[in-house]
């Protein structure tokens, strides 16, 4: 379990895994029909989320380094960071959970079997100014009172990441 703390941010979760789940589907329920750049597909058999997004992304040099930043395709009035993120849109704000998760993977692989955590895969392309993220996360299923809930099922040490 990676600790996120929402504090009163638009994303509620206690998570990262769980934020990464919240996040993404607020913002493919925000595309609509319109646009089409996340998909978040639920597998049942499997216990997985899996999750493909196309992110518009901007770049910048500062300080002669090269800044990545998601760009705010899509607008989500009233939207909060919360205290674990420093984004300021949604879009963004999942493009840094993402990384996070990403970073938190790295740092907890275990050299003599490396694909146990490799469950989020980002890629950059600077000449198309995109951000391919590829996810497949563990999820749970509960069914009650005639509903289904998902949840997000944490697969990282217990670690808090630094605030942004």
């Amino acid at each position: 379990m990676t600790v996120f703390t929402p504090g009163t941010g638009t994303i509620q979760a206690s998570t990262y895994e769980a934020a990464a789940l919240v996040a993404a589907q607020m913002l493919q329920d925000l595309e609509g029909t319109d646009v089409n750049n996340i998909a978040v597909n639920y597998f049942t058999g499997d216990n997985v989320v899996q999750i493909q997004w196309a992110a518009p992304i901007a770049t910048s040099l500062v300080a002669g380094k090269l800044e990545i930043a998601s760009v705010d395709y899509i607008t989500y009035g009233g939207f909060v960071s919360g205290n674990s993120l420093s984004a300021t849109g949604l879009p963004a704000a999942l493009l840094e959970i993402f990384q996070n998760l990403q970073e938190l993977e790295k740092v907890q692989q275990d050299p003599e079997n490396p694909d146990v955590l490799n469950r989020v895969q980002i890629s950059i392309d600077l000449d198309a100014l995109t951000a391919t993220v590829n996810a497949e996360l563990p999820i749970s299923f509960t069914a009650s009172n005639g509903a289904v809930q998902i949840s997000a099922v944490a697969y990282l040490a217990d670690r808090v990441v630094q605030e942004g």
